[in-house]
């Protein structure tokens, strides 16, 4: 029985390595390509499909998990997902203030956090 619940697993777990791939590796669909331009890069193609996903499936506890993380309003965080899931930029300059409206923290170009040492 080990076994075969072992064996389960490992197929499971290679099913989704495999739609992971797809996910990342598949070509740009024509509305994919329409709503990026043609010279788009293959991250920017997975984010827009991975928050399709989140939108599809779970949109609340997406939301709700986002909002937790990254301490941001849940209405912001819907919104800048439904931005990137339709292609557009997410406007990440209102995120940067309200996210370092916390003066012990700062994000500078590029996205990256910085947190002061107290």
């Amino acid at each position: 029985m080990r076994l075969v619940l072992k064996s389960f697993l490992i197929g499971i777990s290679g099913a989704l390595t495999v739609l992971m791939l797809a996910l990342s590796f598949a070509p740009a669909t024509p509305k994919e390509a329409l709503a990026l331009g043609p010279d788009h890069e293959r991250m920017d193609r997975v984010q827009m499909r991975i928050a399709n996903v989140m939108l599809t499936v779970a949109p609340e506890f997406a939301v709700a998990r986002l909002a937790e993380a990254t301490d941001l309003p849940p209405d912001l965080v819907k919104a800048q997902l439904i931005a990137k899931a339709e292609g557009r930029e997410p406007f990440s300059q209102v995120a940067q203030e309200t996210a370092s409206a916390d003066s012990d923290r700062r994000i500078d170009a590029g996205g990256a956090l910085f947190v002061k040492a107290n």
